[in-house]
């Protein structure tokens, strides 16, 4: 047995098969990569059922880009499949590479009276051109539009206190070219009506949402009515800041993760320290808005505290809790050491909680308390750093935080720090936009907030400065005292939010970037792409490469929705050699590209269901993938959504894995996930209705057909494997079969290392073998079988290199796939046994 290599002490398999022809028990657990609406990135996630994929990783979307590609593919994979299976491993694919954002401009602020809230010049919103500028040359480019200017062309605002909600014009000019001033005549100037006023129909984010040109960053509606309910009065800069600075366009950054400012301890003297800080478990855009975090029962003589893990979009008055851990402490010692009941980054401790980790300061003293936390970054505006030529030098927008307790406050219902009490009673919502990804390199600190009064006014080094309570919170003298606010536990809270979550994709692109050509080393409009993940091969090869170890992650099926072996050929083939070649144990559902029939020419005299298969089998020649782990399917089906209320076009590889998760729930891997039996779909209808002709040419060309019956529905109806040569493992249930047996050999095996190479060990396998593999005979998965384990594959030369090698002969059962019935017509009178005879 020498083509068998061992380095370290495990089993392997070799197959050999013996089964080609002349031309004439399981559980089901499925792993797909792909886009998710939310949740952890580049990392298996296990999923039990749909509520909680929708928990972890969002619900369904039919939200396409700009060519008409559905972008998220995997939610409707998954809710096929979990209907029927509670096994399935999720690993989220966010971006590598960023992009380059347009050129921005921002309204500012203008004062009628002086305020120490709101300054002159603040930004109230950032608009940003959809085109974007050559900053960086060598990455790949979409088609898009430049905006050269925009301008307020009527300020109404002006005046009078009461007017800042009035209704202005502004004017978009666009330009199809940065470099020059040659305009394209067919793209017109916009003039758009809008106001700040959040409730009104021509707020600025909704007559620039179907705009072509530019579109709204950031906007601050809560800000904007606290400014308008302020009896100062103010009004607007009739002048945009103009932003062309690249510090200010960098977004070429890979996804990041929301985290939230480090908490700080009570004033010790004139100190503070940094404790720790959270970091959200989900990656990217979406995260920002998933969670906010509350401290509370703040106890100076204990040192204990809780940390409530909330929903986003809660109020005081209605607090949703997603997770608390009640009475932690800095004291590493503790059981309810805060690390150690929440889980840490770095490993040290493990993870808890299902939204939140912790970094650590490991050189934070145990007797301290969280009493606050320090400034959020955000984009310094400062004409310096803007490059601007509009002569306004623009002011970070303030984010207010709620300081101190009203009479009419409900304790209960009442917190410190972020609120949306902040903004005032009329107020039930945070400015979301305020925790978002700024791609700038330019950046500044607003003030952290604290409960202690004491740090008014002070700057702690690299801690910042604080807004600040309205009374001290340090020794248990503050809490016995009766007449400071903090002697009530229920006043001793405060709320801050996790920020700075990043997609990373390139929100520029018609399309994902994950095709042939945008492979490392490969080459795009003539620039070569070199090492620097300009696109999003990068991120599906990495995502893809989390399930290339079987010993982390269990699975015997595997689909990457969203890439097909046409478009994505590379990514599918390095895909299918780890399926191959490191894991062994899974059979990968790949999807088909799909072809419109409305947008398909055929010839004379030429059905359009043959020619579309002729033409879908040719390409998949083209495409030279010859391996027997592998399946695909077509045509494309409809689908309803329920969620959204809307019927949608997908490959059907979703009903497909759900079939044989039932196929195992009902029967065994063994036996095909096909026919009107176990191969039944949830589809409204195929994109197109194919004949048996058609049907006739997709599978002698190794793809799977799906059948329309007018009393079943639509069914799957072939199993084939994507290998080329006609023998037995060119169909699902035996690769499956093989499968299945590699699972439970192995197990045996594995129990068997170390100990004693001899005969008695040889009769422990047989033993142990010999069961499984009568079972699965009488479960109709075997014809016969036979182990062979004797000196005719065990020589002394391989015992003694501490070696035992086996021989499994297996004879599969081969499903039903062709039936052919003849009639004979016969005289009334004549006798049957002499017709048959």
């Amino acid at each position: 047995m020498a083509d068998f290599v061992f380095t370290s002490p495990g089993v392997k398999f070799r197959e050999k098969n013996l089964t080609y022809v002349s031309k004439n028990v399981g559980v089901t657990t499925l792993g797909l990569v792909g886009e998710t609406l939310k949740g952890p990135a580049f990392e298996p996630i296990f999923i039990e059922d749909m509520g909680k994929f929708r928990r972890r990783l969002g619900g369904l979307s039919y939200e396409k880009y700009s060519n008409g590609t559905l972008r998220y593919q995997l939610p409707y994979v998954a809710n096929s499949y979990l209907s029927e299976s509670s096994q399935l491993w999720v690993t989220r694919v966010l971006g590598l590479s960023g992009y380059d954002a347009g050129k921005a401009w921002a309204i500012t602020l203008s004062t009628t009276g002086s305020t120490q809230t709101f300054k002159e010049n603040m930004v109230l919103a950032v608009i940003r051109s959809k085109g974007r500028t050559d900053y960086n040359v060598d990455a790949p480019k979409s088609t898009f539009f430049y905006t050269d200017t925009i301008e307020i062309t009527e300020n109404n605002t002006t005046g009078s206190t009461g007017d800042f909600f009035n209704t202005m014009k502004i004017t978009i000019t666009p330009n199809d070219d940065p470099n020059t001033d040659d305009k394209d005549e067919s793209l017109n100037t916009k003039t758009i009506e809008f106001s700040l006023n959040p409730a009104a129909r021509n707020f600025l984010p909704n007559v620039l949402s179907n705009n072509s040109y530019v579109y709204i960053e950031s906007i601050y509606p809560e800000l904007l009515k606290a400014i308008d309910a302020d009896d100062k009065g103010y009004s607007v800069n009739s002048t945009l800041l103009d932003i062309n600075s690249n510090e200010f366009a960098d977004y070429n950054q890979q996804y990041q993760t929301p985290k939230t400012p480090w908490v700080v301890s009570q004033l010790k003297g004139s100190e503070l320290e940094r404790l720790f800080r959270f970091i959200s478990i989900s990656d990217g855009s979406s995260a920002n808005k998933e969670i906010k975090i509350s401290i509370q029962n703040i106890n100076p003589i204990t040192n204990e505290f809780d940390v409530i893990v909330r929903d986003f979009y809660d109020t005081d008055d209605n607090v949703i809790v997603l997770e608390s851990f009640s009475r932690c402490t800095m004291r590493k010692e503790l059981n309810n050491y805060v690390a150690s009941r929440i889980g840490t980054i770095d490993g040290e401790y493990s993870l808890k909680s299902e939204y939140i980790m912790l970094e650590m300061n490991e050189e934070a003293s145990e007797d301290s308390f969280p009493c606050g936390f320090e400034g959020y970054e955000f984009p310094d505006f400062h004409s310096d750093n803007t490059n601007t030529t509009s002569g306004i030098d623009g002011i970070t927008p303030t984010l207010l935080y709620k300081q101190s307790y009203l009479e009419t406050d409900n304790l209960n219902r009442t917190y410190l720090g972020i609120s949306e009490r902040a903004y005032g009673t009329s107020s039930r919502k945070l400015d979301q936009n305020f925790f978002n990804y700024f791609g700038v390199t330019v950046k500044t600190k607003t003030k952290g907030f604290h409960l202690d009064s004491g740090v008014s006014g002070n700057v702690y080094d690299e801690l910042g400065e604080f807004e600040n309570g309205v009374a001290q919170l340090r020794t248990v003298s503050d809490i016995t005292d009766e007449n400071n606010p903090y002697s009530n536990v229920r006043a001793r809270k405060f709320t801050f939010v996790p920020y700075g979550g990043f997609d990373g994709w390139d929100i520029h692109s018609n399309e994902r970037t994950h095709g042939d050509n945008y492979r490392k080393g490969g080459v795009f409009d003539g620039v070569e792409l070199g090492e620097t993940p300009y696109n999003d091969f990068q991120a599906w090869e990495k995502a893809i490469q989390t399930f290339a170890n079987p010993e982390d992650v269990t699975i015997n099926i595997f689909a990457t929705p969203g890439i097909n072996w046409s478009d994505n050929n590379i990514l599918v083939k390095n895909t299918l050699n780890m399926i191959e070649r490191e894991r062994t144990d899974s059979l990968y559902i790949i999807d088909a590209p799909d072809i419109d029939p409305n947008n398909f020419t055929i010839g004379d005299n030429e059905r359009l269901d043959t020619a579309i298969s002729k033409e879908i089998v040719n390409l998949l020649d083209v495409a030279n993938i010859d391996s027997n782990y592998a399946a695909t399917y077509y045509p494309y089906i409809q689908l309803r959504d329920n969620d959204n209320n809307v019927n949608i076009w997908l490959p059907p590889t979703g009903e497909v894995v759900k079939s044989m998760a039932y196929t195992d729930n009902t029967k065994f891997p063994w036996f095909a996930p096909a026919g009107l039996q176990r191969g039944v779909t949830s589809a409204i209808r195929t994109r197109f209705k194919l004949s048996l002709d058609a049907r006739d040419i997709l599978y002698a060309g190794r793809i799977n057909p799906l059948a329309e019956f007018a009393n079943t529905g639509t069914a799957i109806f072939g199993q084939k494997t994507l290998q080329v040569a006609e023998n037995a493992l060119d169909r699902i249930n035996v690769r499956r079969l093989l499968l299945e047996l590699k699972v439970l050999i192995s197990n045996i095996s594995t129990r068997l290392l170390f100990e004693q190479n001899d005969d008695t060990t040889i009769d422990q396998f047989i033993d142990k073998t010999k069961p499984i593999l009568q079972r699965i005979q009488r479960e109709r998965g075997l014809y016969d079988f036979r182990i062979v384990m004797d000196d005719s594959n065990n020589t002394p030369e391989s015992r003694d290199r501490n070696e035992l090698y086996g021989e499994i002969y297996i004879k599969p059962t081969a499903s039903l796939e062709f039936i052919g019935i003849g009639f004979t017509l016969t005289p009334s009178g004549a006798s049957f046994d002499e017709v048959m005879s």
